[in-house]
C-alpha cells in the first residue's frame, strides 16, 4: 500500500489518498482499533481520500486482494497541528 501524503506531521488538515498495486479492497480505522474483514467487519471501506483532522491521527490499514489473500495490519502515524492566530 501507498499514502500520498506520507505519514508524518502537517499544518493543516489533510487529505491521504491510499493506493495499491493490485486490485484490493481496502478497510481503514481512526479510532485505534485494528480493522477486520470479519465477520463482523470492522472499518470502513477507502473509496476515495481520507481526512486527517487537528490532533494524532492513527490511521490502520488492512487490504485483501481478488484471492482473499489478506495483508497484515498497518499503522500509520497523521499529526496536524494548525496554528491559531490571536488577534
Amino acid at each position: 500500500l501507498a499514502l500520498d501524503p506520507p505519514p508524518g506531521v502537517y499544518p493543516d488538515e489533510t487529505f491521504v489518498q491510499v493506493t495499491s498495486d493490485e486490485l484490493s479492497r481496502i478497510l481503514y480505522t481512526l479510532d485505534g482499533t485494528d480493522p477486520d474483514f470479519g465477520p463482523p467487519q470492522n472499518g470502513d471501506q477507502i473509496t476515495g481520500r481520507v481526512l486527517m483532522v487537528n490532533g494524532t491521527n492513527t490511521f490502520k490499514l488492512i487490504a485483501k486482494d481478488a484471492l482473499d489473500n489478506t495483508t497484515a495490519v498497518q499503522s500509520y502515524s497523521y499529526q496536524v497541528f494548525q496554528l491559531l492566530e490571536l488577534s
